[in-house]
């Protein structure tokens, strides 16, 4: 589990853009 998320994956990568990106959204809406 951990050497398969430790990988900078494309898709990965692009999880976690969309997560943090909901995140800022959900935490202070502009």
């Amino acid at each position: 589990m951990a050497s398969r998320a430790r990988p900078p994956s494309k898709a990965t990568l692009k999880q976690v853009m969309g997560q943090m990106a909901t995140t800022s959204k959900q935490r202070d809406p502009i």
